[in-house]
């Protein structure tokens, strides 16, 4: 959902996984986690032996989940994560015409990357400048990761339910570290 074209990521990628796995999102804070496989895997294994779990069929859990599914399409946050992922976007893009580290920003729904180099023709990675810069956005108030080869792109993905004005803070904020670093 985070990537606002699909419930499920891979459709984006026109790809058909043999097993999903989901855990946190899924309960919400409740301990909630399940495996998804097509029928032909899952017939297999249980044919193999029974299937013991301690926690299995936690009834509140389960009611968490599902209530979480019904928000996700009752709130339509599937569409709020594409559309709020491109004003994420293109504020981050705004700040590359004041910010020469900034080589690229890229991605798609909420799941957005800012590719920070030392010089942008031929993009040499800005690793510990990355790591800087990451103490000063948190000290701002915002939290995103540090990722890449060589820890130079700024992870963002913020949760499904991340609004508008939630991006712009974030971008401002993004902003006034970049001006400190």
């Amino acid at each position: 959902g985070r990537m606002g074209t699909a419930f499920w990521g891979h459709r984006h990628h026109g790809v058909v996984p043999d097993f999903i796995t989901i855990g946190k999102p899924a309960g919400n804070g409740h301990p909630v986690g399940a495996v998804i496989t097509r029928p032909e895997i899952l017939d297999h294994f249980t044919r193999t032996g029974p299937f013991f779990s301690t926690f299995g069929g936690n009834n509140v859990a389960c009611a968490a989940g599902i209530a979480v599914l019904d928000v996700i399409r009752d709130e339509k946050l599937v569409e709020n994560a594409l559309a709020t992922g491109e004003v994420l976007r293109e504020g981050l893009r705004g700040l590359m015409g004041h910010h020469d580290i900034i080589g690229d920003v890229r991605g798609v729904g909420l799941a957005t990357g800012v590719e920070l180099v030392r010089d942008r023709r031929t993009k040499e990675p800005a690793g510990t400048e990355t790591t800087r810069l990451l103490g000063l956005i948190r000290d701002e108030g915002v939290l995103v990761g540090g990722e890449g080869k060589f820890g130079n792109v700024l992870k963002i993905r913020p949760p499904i339910v991340f609004a508008r004005d939630d991006a712009e803070r974030a971008v401002a904020a993004i902003g006034r570290a970049l001006a400190r670093l």
